[in-house]
């Protein structure tokens, strides 16, 4: 058992190796047995589970950090929490028929969501308690509004978006106020992001007692990374746009609600929850913060990735 007991927000005891899902999360026991558990992300939960003779048990004395999950500020430990409807778009191979569905979020989500940001913090703590040269996450303090000044609603959510900095990645440990971490490192999709998989190099390396990186080669390595992975994340917005698009030209009735996230600009800015899209609109009449219009496509350019939206 791993009693992580130095959070005073809770502790875990795992008797047997946990792993991450999509769904929840698995439980595999060392008979070669597998075990999946879905949406169980609240406190106060223990699992016994018994196999051929063989006692898979887990207790969870606390499931979420109640300050870094709930706060809205970066004072004292607080994380900011942004909540904005997602969507998956999902394409059918042969017909090419497109399908956008709502995302589903579920409380085991938050769980797992705490164990990679656990993973990421006793990552950086260990590498710079034993002076591993580490790609340190950091993201500076938001200008955050006073609370009274923040809308409620997707408005609100989006007022603070705007507000948070861009992260950064060094060799000196600093604050990420986005998790309210005083340090932190991303290790947890070494087969997705590179920065995660220098990091991993860099740890294997200390432990076997091998060479490790400097810092100029490790840092000349993570932005080269960085580089790939903002081209990538590039193209994945463009592919999401095009098969939107392409969802709405084979769905010529389409109309769907848009709700009204900001008024700051020469034409408010709109959210389509159900689209997962962000549009620019005047409206027949004046309308509010988190005020809702049924809209619908007037023009769609699929070679300019473009699309306007009119009243329906």
């Amino acid at each position: 058992a791993l009693p992580l007991a130095d959070h005073d927000w809770g502790e875990w005891v795992v008797t047997k190796t946990a792993t991450a899902t999509e769904g929840g999360y698995r439980l595999r026991g060392q008979h070669g047995f597998t075990l999946h558990f879905f949406h169980l992300g609240m406190a106060h939960q223990a699992i016994d589970l018994q196999h051929n003779d063989a006692v898979v048990a887990m207790k969870l004395h606390c499931s979420v950090r109640p300050p870094r999950v709930q706060g809205r500020g970066t004072n004292s430990g607080y994380s900011v929490q942004i909540d904005i409807p997602e969507v998956h778009i999902n394409v059918d191979s042969e017909s090419k028929k497109v399908e956008i569905l709502s995302a589903v979020h579920y409380s085991s989500q938050d769980m797992i969501r705490e164990m990679m940001l656990l993973a990421g913090e006793g990552a950086a703590r260990f590498a710079f308690k034993n002076n591993i040269p580490f790609p340190f996450v950091s993201q500076d303090a938001p200008a955050m509004p006073a609370p009274e000044e923040i809308p409620e609603g997707l408005a609100g959510q989006f007022r603070i978006r705007r507000c948070m900095r861009r992260r950064s990645v060094g060799v000196t440990p600093s604050m990420h106020c986005g998790l309210g971490l005083a340090m932190y490192s991303q290790v947890t999709s070494p087969l997705r992001r590179y920065g995660d998989l220098i990091a991993h190099e860099q740890l294997r390396s200390f432990l076997d007692g091998r060479e490790l990186l400097d810092k100029d080669t490790m840092l000349m390595r993570v932005s080269e990374g960085d580089a790939a992975s903002v081209a990538a994340h590039k193209a994945e917005r463009k592919s999401n746009q095009h098969w939107t698009l392409v969802y709405l030209l084979q769905n010529p009735e389409w109309s769907g609600d848009a709700v009204c996230v900001d008024l700051g600009g020469k034409q408010p800015q709109w959210f389509i929850p159900s689209l997962g899209m962000e549009t620019y609109m005047t409206p027949n009449n004046p309308v509010e913060l988190n005020g809702v219009l049924r809209v619908k496509p007037c023009k769609i350019n699929l070679s300019e990735l473009t699309v306007e939206f009119i009243e329906a």
